[in-house]
C-alpha cells in the first residue's frame, strides 16, 4: 500500500507540472473507485478485519480529504505559471526552517527537480536544470538572512549575548543529540519491550558426544504462566542476589513461565555394545568427552524454534564424574548419581531469535543436572 501511494503522489506530480487537467480527472475517477474496493472489499477480506476499526477509519477520512481536494483542484484548473515551492512564497523565518528541512530530506530535492526537468518543457540540459536549482536555492537562502536581519535588528560589531547564544545554539546541540541517539536507543529497545514471548513447547536433550542422547524430554502442558502472587515469590527467595534481583526487576509476572521436565527420559538409552564399549574406553583413559544439552523452545512470537545450547566438559574434578559415569554404566543396577555442575541454567531469556541463559543460583546453592541410574 505504500507502494502504491508514493506512486500516485508522483503520477499526480507529473499531472501537475504537464497541467494535463484531462488525465487528472481520469486519475481522479480512478483513484476513488480503487480506494472504495481497497478499503470496503480487498482489506476485508484480506484482513479478517471489518472496516469500522479505527486505523481504516482515520486512513479513509484522510482520503477523503485528500479527494476533496482533488475535486477542488479540477474545478479551478491549474495555475499558468508554476514557480518554485510552497515554502518559498515567503522569506520569513518560519519559510527557512521549513526550506530547510524539505532540503535535508534524502532524494526528496533531487527526486523534485528531476521530475520537473522531465515534465517541463524546456531547453536545458539537466545539469543546467540542477544548477539553476542550485542558484535559485542560494538566493533564496540569502533573502530569507536578509529578512531576519530586518526583522531582528542587531548592532554590527556586539558580541552575541550568553542567554542567546544558549537558546539558539544549545536547542540545536540538543536536537542534533537527539537525532543521534534514538535510532540507538530504538534498536536497543527491540527486543526488550512488546508483547510477551511465551514458549508453547519445550524440548531438551542430553548426550555425551556424539554418542546417543542420555536423556529426552518434552514440555506442552507444564508450562505454567506466572501469577502475580508467583512472581512476588520468586522475587522474594532471590532478594538477596544483586544480580538475580537486578535482572528480574526488568520483568512482569505476564513475562515469566516455569518449564516443568520430568524426571525421567521418555526415550530409553539404547546405546549399541560398540559404542558402549567405546565410551567407557574413552572414560577410563581420559579421552576428551562433553556432555552437551540443548534446549530448543517454540514460542507464540517467533516462527522458528529458539535453541540454548551448552557443553560441559568431563574432567578430573571434586566429584569424580568419569568415575561414576563408568561405575553406573558398567553395573546392573546402581543408585549412583552423577552430578553434572553448571550445565542447566536455572533462567533462560528469548530475546529475537536467541536464548540467552542467566546462572543464577539455585535457593540452595546449587545449579546443576543429575544423571540418576
Amino acid at each position: 500500500m505504500l507502494i502504491v501511494q508514493f506512486i500516485t503522489i508522483v503520477t499526480e506530480r507529473a499531472i501537475y507540472l504537464r497541467k494535463a487537467l484531462i488525465y487528472k480527472i481520469f486519475f481522479h475517477f480512478i483513484s476513488v473507485l480503487g480506494i472504495h474496493i481497497w478499503m470496503f472489499f480487498l482489506v476485508p477480506y484480506i484482513t479478517s478485519h471489518s472496516f469500522g476499526e479505527t486505523a481504516p477509519v482515520l486512513f479513509y477520512l484522510i482520503k477523503c480529504l485528500h479527494m476533496l481536494l482533488s475535486a477542488y483542484q479540477i474545478r479551478c484548473g491549474y495555475p499558468k505559471r508554476i514557480l518554485g515551492n510552497v515554502f518559498t512564497k515567503g522569506y520569513s523565518l518560519a519559510n527557512y526552517i521549513a526550506f530547510k528541512i524539505y532540503m535535508e530530506i534524502p532524494f526528496l530535492y533531487i527526486l523534485r527537480t528531476m521530475l520537473d526537468w522531465v515534465c517541463i518543457d524546456t531547453t536545458l540540459t539537466v545539469m543546467e536544470w540542477i544548477k539553476m536549482e542550485d542558484i535559485f536555492q542560494s538566493v533564496f537562502i540569502v533573502r530569507c538572512y536578509r529578512q531576519m536581519d530586518t526583522d531582528f535588528p542587531v548592532l554590527r560589531g556586539e558580541p552575541k549575548a550568553l542567554y542567546s547564544k544558549l537558546l539558539i545554539g544549545g536547542t540545536i546541540i540538543l536536537i542534533l543529540i537527539a537525532l543521534i541517539w534514538s535510532p540507538l536507543f530504538l534498536f536497543a529497545l527491540v527486543g526488550t519491550v512488546g508483547k510477551p514471548n511465551i514458549p508453547q513447547k519445550a524440548d531438551i536433550a542430553v548426550k555425551i558426544n556424539h554418542y546417543e542422547p542420555i536423556y529426552v524430554s518434552q514440555s506442552n502442558s507444564d508450562i505454567l504462566q506466572f501469577s502475580n502472587s508467583d512472581f512476588q515469590k520468586l522475587t522474594n527467595r532471590i532478594i538477596l542476589d544483586n544480580y538475580a534481583s537486578d535482572s528480574m526487576m526488568l520483568y512482569d509476572a505476564v513475562d515469566v513461565t516455569a518449564i516443568k521436565f520430568y524426571e525421567n527420559s521418555i526415550s530409553l538409552w539404547n546405546m549399541p555394545p560398540p559404542d558402549k564399549e567405546r565410551l567407557l574406553h574413552d572414560l577410563s583413559n581420559g579421552a576428551k568427552l562433553d556432555i552437551h544439552l540443548t534446549l530448543t523452545l517454540k514460542c507464540n512470537l517467533t516462527p522458528e524454534a529458539v535453541i540454548y545450547e551448552t557443553t560441559y566438559t568431563l574432567t578430573e574434578n571434586k566429584v569424580h564424574t568419569r568415575d561414576k559415569l563408568i561405575r553406573l554404566m558398567t553395573a546392573n543396577f546402581s543408585n549412583e548419581k552423577v552430578i553434572v555442575p553448571n550445565i542447566l541454567p536455572k533462567f533462560i531469556t528469548v530475546q529475537r531469535q536467541q536464548a540467552n541463559a542467566k546462572f543464577i543460583k539455585d535457593y540452595d546453592g546449587r545449579q546443576h543436572i543429575r544423571l540418576d541410574g
